[in-house]
């Protein structure tokens, strides 16, 4: 046997003991994650394909998402990403970053603004389907204008309406529809970009292999990212409630000084409540999100039992026992059903002279 041949053989039994050692040690995440994840997210593809239609208006979950992935978003200085002006297979989108629906649109009505993020824009679904396109066919005096973006937390929504008004932006009312996304943003390993994620998917596997394939990066910065912030009663979930209050009753601020008719709505999520989520149940991002969210949705709908803030609605328990799955994804994403449940819930809770007597933005 050459010299070579020996180099070789004896650089595969030191490799073959480490990662038996490192298996020994971490044989779980070795062993579980990626088979059983594989296991479970084909089941769950697969109740998707079939169950989903059936409770969804019929709309095609998968022919949405692969059209929402053409959206285009603009850079506007001060306030972030905006939909850029297009016209998509799911909708068109104006100047401004509003989703339009001219079906429902009307000149003579008082007109509103719907303000968030991708569960108020109604991602996944079409024009019809939105929350926006629920209240305006509920509400026969006024239209909803959808000027929510994805991703945007509550103090961006803000920052957003300041800069609708500087041009010019009219509504006799304002609706903020928000609240989740800003504690999923504090609470979870949110990937940023693709390359973040996949390395967030390494974490299934054991530290050596971690380490081969991304060797630049700190292995215990994983751990952090896969445990969460968020424990039930721990300080970062007090924490991620606390700010989320605060951005809240800094927009109430913003819309008492600028003398506008303004409520935020605190819509319902898949994590502390009675809803529906067996299509969820199991799947590898619902159960990563559960604690964290499930632990902050909890403190947050306590809070505002103990303590209400005038101007706010939670409807974190509007779903609650309804046997109907409302929720396409561990985000939250209504189907075309949810939302028009969501805007039943919202009229409910809503006294009609709020929809008539607003001062319009100027």
């Amino acid at each position: 046997m050459t010299s070579k041949a020996k180099y070789a053989k004896t650089t595969v039994k030191i490799l073959v003991v480490l990662i038996l050692i490192d298996g020994f040690l971490d044989i779980s995440a070795y062993f579980a994650p990626p088979f059983l994840a594989f296991a479970v997210n084909l089941i769950h593809a697969r109740m998707q394909s079939t169950a989903l239609p059936a409770y969804a208006d019929k709309v095609e979950i998968e022919r949405w998402r692969s059209a929402w992935q053409t959206m285009k978003m603009r850079q506007i200085p001060g306030i972030g990403l905006i939909p850029r002006q297009a016209e998509l297979t799911v909708g068109s989108f104006g100047e401004f970053g509003q989703r339009l629906a001219p079906n429902t649109f009307a000149r003579n009505k008082n007109t509103g603004l719907l303000l968030g993020a991708s569960q108020a824009q109604g991602f996944y679904v079409d024009n019809e389907n939105t929350v926006a396109a629920a209240l305006t066919r509920r509400l026969s005096n006024v239209n909803i204008i959808n000027y929510a973006i994805p991703g945007q937390e509550i103090t961006s929504s803000i920052m957003y309406l300041q800069w609708l008004m500087e041009n010019d932006i009219h509504s006799d009312f304002t609706l903020l529809l928000s609240g989740p996304v800003d504690l999923m943003h504090r609470c979870i390993p949110y990937p940023n970009d693709k390359a973040e994620a996949e390395k967030i998917a390494l974490l299934r596997y054991p530290r050596l292999v971690q380490l081969f394939l991304y060797p630049e990066i700190k292995i215990h910065a994983f751990e952090n990212l896969n445990s969460g912030l968020c424990k039930p009663n721990s300080f970062g979930a007090n924490a991620a409630v606390n700010r989320l209050l605060y951005d809240i009753k800094s927009g109430l601020n913003f819309a008492r000084e600028h003398k506008l008719t303004f409520l935020v709505i605190i819509p319902p999520t898949p994590y502390g409540n009675r809803a529906n989520i067996d299509n969820l149940v199991g799947t590898t991002y619902y159960e990563k999100y559960r604690e964290p969210m499930e632990a902050t949705i909890s403190i947050l709908h306590k809070r505002l039992i103990d303590h209400p803030i005038p101007g706010v609605i939670d409807l974190t328990d509007a779903f609650n026992d309804d046997p109907t799955p409302y929720f396409i994804d561990e985000d939250g994403h209504m189907t075309g059903r949810g939302n028009e449940k969501l805007a039943r819930a919202i009229c409910a809770h809503i006294d009609p002279s709020f929809f008539n007597s607003g001062k319009r933005t100027q």
